[in-house]
C-alpha cells in the first residue's frame, strides 16, 4: 500500500494538515470547494417564532394604501396631523416612543440617558430634550418629517413605523410638559 512508506509521524502530519485544509476551505461564505448542503448555508435567518421579512416588491401598493413618500421638508411642513389628538392616542403614543425612542432621548424626554452621555464621549451631538423650544415649537408636519427621514444619527423611522403610528408619536411629542 502507498502509505506503508511513510512512518507513522508522517501520516499524522498528513491527516492533519488535509483536516486543517478542508477546515479552511469552509471558512470563507460562498467558496466551498464541495457544497453537500447548500441550503443549509444560504437561508433565510430569522428569530424564533419569527416569519421571514420579505421586502415588497418595487413600486406595490400596501393593503394600507401607498404611503407618499415624505423627502420634501417644505411641503410636509403645512400637513396636518389625522390622528385625533386624545387620550388612546396618547396612551399608543407613550407606548411607541418607550419602544422606540425612550432609549436616546430618555423615559421623560429630557435627553439625559447613557446613550446621549456615549454620543457626548464620541464628540457626536446627542439626542435633544424633547421639551426644548426648538422641538415644541415646530409644526406637526416638521416632527412628523423629522420622525420618518431622521436627522443627525437619529434613525429614518419610515421603513419601521407605520405613518399612523409616526403621527401619533408626534401627538405624544405634543403631550409632554415643555
Amino acid at each position: 500500500m502507498i502509505f506503508r512508506s511513510f512512518t507513522k509521524r508522517q501520516l499524522t502530519g498528513i491527516v492533519v494538515g488535509l483536516c486543517a485544509a478542508w477546515t479552511m476551505a469552509g471558512c470563507e461564505t460562498g467558496n466551498y470547494p464541495l457544497d453537500i448542503f447548500p441550503e443549509m448555508h444560504y437561508q433565510a435567518s430569522h428569530r424564533t417564532q419569527e416569519g421571514p421579512q420579505v421586502d415588497a416588491p418595487e413600486g406595490s401598493v400596501p393593503t394600507t394604501g401607498k404611503e407618499v413618500a415624505v423627502s420634501d421638508f417644505v411641503a410636509t411642513l403645512g400637513t396636518k396631523n389625522p390622528v385625533p389628538f386624545d387620550s388612546a392616542s396618547l396612551e399608543a403614543g407613550r407606548a411607541l416612543f418607550v419602544t422606540n425612542c425612550s432609549m436616546c432621548h430618555g423615559l421623560s424626554a429630557d435627553g439625559e440617558t447613557l446613550v446621549a452621555q456615549k454620543f457626548e464621549q464620541y464628540g457626536e451631538k446627542p439626542p435633544p430634550s424633547l421639551s426644548r423650544k426648538e422641538v415644541t415649537g415646530q409644526q406637526d408636519g416638521a416632527l412628523f418629517w423629522t420622525l420618518s427621514n431622521g436627522v443627525n444619527r437619529m434613525p429614518a423611522f419610515d421603513r419601521l413605523l407605520t405613518a399612523e403610528e409616526r403621527w401619533t408619536l408626534v401627538n405624544y411629542v405634543r403631550s409632554l410638559p415643555s
